[in-house]
């Protein structure tokens, strides 16, 4: 693991491949689950490379919004980013990733959304 992994929660495989072979394409490395329990899992195991956290909210087994809510309270500083077949706001402040999914698009959303993660990390690092 390369200290840039990015979590995704997705239980379309043909998601989840897209999703891989983008962000793969962007020097991330990926991790993958398709249900919440083994997302949680994974992130348990993996939570300190882990930069970033894509979740499609239906998902089995502890849905994704149930996951994100058990991640956040581990470390309230990883940014979630839900991902929807539907276009619907978000209250996290950067709104979901809609499908399909396109290369261009998914990047320019993840990159703001990974400088403001690190610029918190940073922030909280100075506090301790």
């Amino acid at each position: 693991m390369n200290g840039k992994a990015v979590l995704i929660l997705d239980d379309n495989a043909n998601d989840c491949a897209l999703l891989t072979t983008m962000l793969e394409g962007a020097g991330f490395s990926v991790i993958k689950a398709h249900d919440g329990l083994e997302a949680l899992r994974a992130y348990k195991m993996l939570q300190t490379s882990i930069i970033l956290v894509l979740i499609n909210p239906c998902v089995p087994k502890t849905n994704g919004l149930d996951f994100a809510e058990r991640v956040l309270q581990l470390d309230p500083r990883v940014p979630v980013l839900c991902t929807s077949g539907e276009a619907w706001s978000s209250d996290g402040g950067f709104g979901p990733i809609t499908k399909p999914f396109r290369p261009m698009s998914l990047m320019a959303r993840i990159s703001p959304v990974l400088n403001a993660a690190s610029y918190r990390r940073q922030e909280s690092g100075n506090l301790e």
